[in-house]
């Protein structure tokens, strides 16, 4: 089945709306996806995120 098979079955008239309403992942989701990609290519996963310095008080 192609996208455009799906945006017909659905009535919709045109595929830009179908892909804005079924084409979102949640984060979890995405960060899964990256670490199986990035352990299949062997980047030996995702580095981690910097932590934004202390600001002081004056």
């Amino acid at each position: 089945m192609t996208p455009d098979d799906v945006q017909l079955w659905l009535g919709h008239s045109s595929f830009s709306t179908t892909a804005n309403i079924y084409a979102h992942i949640d984060v979890d989701s995405k960060m899964e996806a990256a670490n199986m990609v990035a352990s299949k290519i062997n980047l030996g996963g995702l580095p981690e995120k910097k932590k934004s310095p202390k600001q002081k008080i004056a």
